[in-house]
């Protein structure tokens, strides 16, 4: 009988679970595996993947391919207009808790990727890092997502465990399915 051979394409670190963590995106592994070369959108949206919008920045994307390439991943992912419009009203409540870190509370049924877009380009030319808060349906905080800042996330992840993902380079997540977000907002002030 003929052997098998798994090959885990992975990019992410899980708490309690495997550390998959790599520089690469999951998209740039299995390009490598069934050897295709990208053109520069399909490079756009490995790197989207794996360092958003930041490593974007950093290799070079003009703004009209940023918004392409999210446009894209965003439409993907099943983002519609009733919901733009909601998270657009999210997004004018976040609130400046320190310098550069906005916080936002948020339904947990809706897509957290759009609001973290808003937040990150309301500069391109820093890390602008994001706290949501995802609340239940009877509005108890069950999911944490921090974006932005690589130091600031391993220290999350360091202090708080969860997971994380993106790029040591430009911009990272950490996430926790613990209530723990006034630990974390105490934490953020002192840093």
């Amino acid at each position: 009988s003929k052997g098998h051979h798994l090959i885990i394409i992975d990019h992410h670190n899980y708490q309690g679970g495997p550390n998959r963590y790599n520089k690469t995106s999951s998209l740039e592994q299995f390009a490598k595996l069934i050897n295709h070369k990208f053109n520069r959108f399909e490079k756009g949206l490995a790197i989207n993947d794996r360092a958003w919008i930041y490593g974007l920045i950093s290799a070079g994307y003009t703004k009209k391919e940023i918004s392409k390439i999210r446009s894209y991943d965003l439409k993907i992912q099943g983002l519609n207009n009733k919901v733009k419009k909601l998270i657009k009203q999210i997004y004018k409540n976040a609130v400046e808790i320190v310098p550069d870190i906005f916080i936002c509370d948020i339904p947990f049924d809706i897509n957290l990727s759009y609001l973290r877009d808003l937040i990150a380009l309301r500069d391109t030319n820093k890390i602008i890092s994001s706290l949501l808060l995802r609340r239940s349906a009877n509005n108890k905080i069950v999911h944490i997502v921090f974006t932005g800042s690589p130091k600031i996330v391993k220290k999350l992840y360091k202090t708080f465990g969860g997971s994380l993902a993106g790029d040591e380079r430009y911009s990272m997540v950490w996430t926790s399915a613990e209530n723990i977000s006034q630990q974390v907002i105490k934490f953020l002030k002192k840093i």
